[in-house]
């Protein structure tokens, strides 16, 4: 499924974060231990892989962000912006 999710991202829109694909392989590993009926070696593989489609959904919003409207990733963190923080005056 990721691989088809995979393919249509490249056509919509070209790039396709690496860490996808990353997760596609450390998915099919942990599959592959399963196969085997070997559980405890399908962990480490599927934390991988949820950590790397983490990072893509990471980089895509980043990507969209710089399509859509030029937003500067960097500065779009989740921080209040300035003029609402205290003047650390009581």
């Amino acid at each position: 499924m990721l691989g088809d999710m995979m393919r249509r991202l490249g056509d919509g829109f070209g790039d396709i974060p690496d860490p996808l694909g990353r997760a596609e392989r450390a998915m099919r590993d942990a599959a592959e231990a399963l196969r085997r009926q070997q559980p405890g070696e399908a962990i480490a593989p599927q934390t991988e892989a949820l950590d790397q489609l983490q990072q893509a959904a990471r980089e895509f919003a980043e990507q969209m962000q710089r399509r859509l409207g030029g937003v500067n990733p960097a500065t779009t963190r989740s921080e209040p912006p300035t003029a609402h923080r205290g003047s650390g005056r009581a």
